[in-house]
């Protein structure tokens, strides 16, 4: 090869390696908490019905991601702080909204049901509440007159299996808490609960990503990758695994 030839393409792998050093990093950053069959984290990894789609939204769209687990709390204000770029399943609210995109890519409802010890509160509306000791996971939003009730009587914990232990030792009345979720939890902790008669309508459930994050780049790309998941079926394939 000539010297001419050889400084040629050592001048074009030279000009490969700056283009892959000026590309931003595509790795997304994902936080959320353990809340099977929506998020079950394990070591780092994640599946379950939210992060199944997030593996396969990434993977359309040529990105790489990270989980940590962290509880709600911590989850959201390293969104707000921009230490995070994404969170899957957080309901809307105009307080979250003001730190947090929501992309227009949405779960199905996650509706909201109420767990009690057999013989226990019988619950078949919002009144039946009163005076009970009523445990759910902090940070988490459920209901709007539920979350806006300044007089209800909460027992904060810090997840989910801990809130229906609780009413379990008779430690509290009443756990509330998705209802696929505590479903999913009775199932397999065996926990002698039974699930109260009335079940509060959920809302949607979304992708959000963080207003400081540097990759909003990837918004565009995601929501493209979600809307042709919906279309060829993949989307529905994963919510059935979770049935």
């Amino acid at each position: 090869m000539t010297r001419l030839g050889s400084g040629f393409l050592c001048g074009l792998y030279g000009l490969s390696l700056l283009a892959q050093a000026s590309e931003p990093d595509k790795l997304l950053h994902v936080v959320g908490d353990h809340a099977p069959p929506f998020r079950i984290v394990v070591q780092g990894n994640c599946s379950g019905i939210y992060c199944d789609v997030m593996q396969a939204l990434a993977k359309r769209s040529g990105y790489r991601l990270k989980f940590s687990e962290v509880p709600p709390k911590r989850a959201l204000m390293m969104m707000e702080q921009g230490q995070a770029d994404l969170m899957l399943g957080p309901n809307r609210s105009s307080e979250r909204e003001q730190f947090m995109h929501y992309l227009h890519a949405s779960f199905p409802p996650a509706n909201k049901a109420f767990y009690v010890r057999p013989g226990g509160a019988n619950i078949q509306r919002y009144e039946d509440l009163d005076g009970l000791l009523v445990s759910v996971e902090a940070g988490k939003k459920f209901f709007d007159q539920f979350d806006a009730d300044t007089r209800m009587r909460r027992d904060l914990c810090n997840d989910s299996l801990t809130a229906l232990r609780k009413v379990a030792a008779a430690r509290s009345d009443v756990a509330l808490l998705p209802e696929q979720e505590g479903d999913w939890l009775l199932r397999r902790e065996g926990l002698a609960l039974q699930k109260a008669s009335w079940v509060v309508a959920g809302k949607p459930s979304y992708i959000a990503f963080s207003r400081r994050s540097a990759q909003q780049d990837a918004i565009p790309a995601l929501e493209a990758a979600f809307l042709a998941m919906q279309a060829d079926g993949s989307l529905q394939a994963i919510l059935a695994r979770y049935r």
